[in-house]
């Protein structure tokens, strides 16, 4: 009898890139782009985040505005041991796609989002945008939102309320050292605008309805992003400094009309 020698198949480009894909460091792109060229592609995507992070509140609109379904994995502000399971990279967001492409810092996953999200790469404007959102708008908004005791009081409810067995310790410690950011955050960016400031840049900016015209882009889902935050958690005299003395109100109600099933799913 003549032995016949069986033949393995052959591996996918995907799993030959999942066997070599090395996750990027902070501020990093990746080394090589997703095997992915649409959404439908997504098997499985998972969010590690904590509740109350405007990084990770963005990514989670990027998700809903696309319908992405995705899984929340909250990490624990006490024992952080969900970060466990990235070697090397220990923040907040992480996501991974597919169980196998891990991506870190949450400029590099709305960039990497955008193909899949829009059916385009961000342009220069808007990667240029994004960052002005995420070193300008989003700290002076969090030096706004703990400004006061009040403010940070309705920032920490969604997180107490979920904590769990985390919720006593947080509840001492929480209050007092959120107090501080204000001021950390200004002693490292000393010349951050007002936010009226910034509303009135990025209005100056749409090009049309939206920053990215007839629909929007990354830039307005980020910018919406913060604002939908503050808005969800009734710190209005923060997200009035944008919508009313900035001149965003009308393209805030745009965009929200613009995600197809609400915006209910965005905070969780």
């Amino acid at each position: 009898l003549k032995r016949v020698k069986c033949q393995s198949a052959p591996r996918t480009t995907e799993v030959a890139m999942a066997e070599t894909w090395v996750p990027n460091e902070e501020g990093v792109d990746l080394a090589q782009p997703l095997p992915f060229k649409s959404k439908e592609e997504l098997k499985k995507v998972e969010l590690i985040q904590m509740l109350g992070s405007p990084p990770c509140h963005t990514i989670r609109a990027f998700f809903e505005f696309a319908t992405i379904p995705f899984e929340v994995i909250e990490v624990s502000m006490v024992t952080k041991s969900q970060l466990k399971r990235s070697k090397s990279y220990k923040k907040v967001p992480i996501v991974f796609f597919n169980e196998q492409y891990q991506v870190n810092d949450s400029f590099i996953v709305l960039k990497t989002l955008s193909p899949l999200v829009f059916g385009r790469d961000a342009t220069q404007q808007e990667l240029d945008q994004m960052t002005e959102i995420n070193k300008g708008v989003m700290l002076r908004m969090e030096t706004e939102m703990f400004g006061t005791k009040e403010r940070i009081s309705k920032f920490l409810a969604p997180v107490l309320e979920n904590a769990g067995c985390s919720k006593f310790i947080l509840k001492m410690v929480a209050p007092s050292a959120v107090a501080k950011i204000p001021a950390k955050i200004l002693a490292k960016n000393p010349n951050l605008k007002s936010l009226k400031e910034y509303g009135e840049e990025f209005k100056g900016k749409l090009s049309g309805a939206f920053f990215a015209g007839a629909e929007p882009g990354p830039a307005d889902i980020s910018m919406y992003s913060l604002i939908h935050m503050m808005v969800h958690l009734e710190i209005t005299d923060v997200s009035d400094q944008l919508l009313k003395d900035g001149g965003l109100g009308d393209w805030y109600q745009a965009v929200e009309a613009k995600f197809p099933k609400g915006v209910a799913g965005i905070f969780r």
